[in-house]
């Protein structure tokens, strides 16, 4: 029964996997504002130009493309990035994170880290997941000095090594991940998914670390109802799972474990 539904959970996980993305994605687009003092020259264009890319993303391309074809700015390849991902044309927004990422001048090792981790997940939104783990790589031998950008490039680079049944090298992401941010959940839940069909004492015990530190952890939730169907033990199942739907009613998520209850209603009666 493990093997059937573990591969029923990962298809569920899988249909999730862009969100994720796109939310790992969006949380590295976060230094933008380290990217707008770094490009204090832009004098206010990088601001405005970012601004666009979330009201009008062709606009905004059309503006960054004016702007570098004007000067040459650096910023201005990256706000052509930004609406690039929004406008969905993942590999050609990787090219260029990869490229200013990659360039000695656009600032220093912790800010290209960033914008190197930024292109690993436009590559895996583009489902190129060896280029995307390429990417992270790089980012990772500048990010050294830096726990927290080492830590997400780990568990992004993770995810890439899962996406490619990679679990051994995902696992050793993880683990150093957590050696440096011990109370990394998202690292705790992946690590817990290499686990789930090897060893589901092991996930079990990440899945309830993780809740111990987010008890609202979605995919903890959702990850250990499915561990608890798989020894039966539907009452378990049944808590994680509606607590999945209360939190998240119109979710992917929520969507899967109404469809696993109802099979254990059945099963149960």
């Amino acid at each position: 029964m493990r093997l059937a539904s573990l591969a029923v959970l990962m298809g569920a996980m899988y249909k999730c996997f862009q969100f994720v993305v796109l939310a790992t994605l969006a949380a590295w687009i976060n230094i933008t504002p380290a990217l707008a003092i770094s490009f204090a020259k832009a004098d206010g264009e990088y601001n405005s130009c970012v601004r666009a890319v979330g009201i009008n993303p062709t606009r905004a391309l059309e503006q960054a493309d004016f702007w570098y074809r004007r000067d040459g700015n650096v910023a201005a390849k990256h706000c052509q990035a930004l609406a690039l991902v929004e406008l969905e044309q993942y590999s050609s927004a990787a090219r260029i994170l990869d490229q200013i990422g990659g360039a000695a001048q656009t600032g220093d090792e912790k800010l290209r880290a960033g914008i190197l981790g930024q292109a690993g997940n436009s590559w895996m939104l583009a489902d190129k997941a060896e280029r995307a783990i390429s990417s992270f790589s790089i980012g990772l031998s500048l990010a050294a000095n830096s726990p927290v950008v080492s830590s997400n490039l780990l568990l992004d680079r993770a995810r890439a090594y899962i996406h490619t049944n990679k679990c051994p090298s995902a696992e050793q992401d993880l683990n150093k991940a957590l050696d440096l941010l011990p109370e990394l959940t998202d690292a705790l839940v992946l690590r817990a998914q290499c686990y789930a069909l090897e060893n589901p004492r092991l996930a079990s015990q990440d899945l309830n670390t993780a809740l111990a530190i987010d008890p609202n952890h979605i995919e903890a939730l959702t990850q250990r109802g499915q561990l608890h169907r798989d020894v039966l033990d539907f009452a378990r199942a049944r808590e994680d799972w509606n607590k999945v739907i209360s939190l998240v009613p119109d979710s992917i998520e929520a969507s899967y474990v109404r469809n696993q209850l109802a099979k254990i209603d059945l099963y149960d009666d």
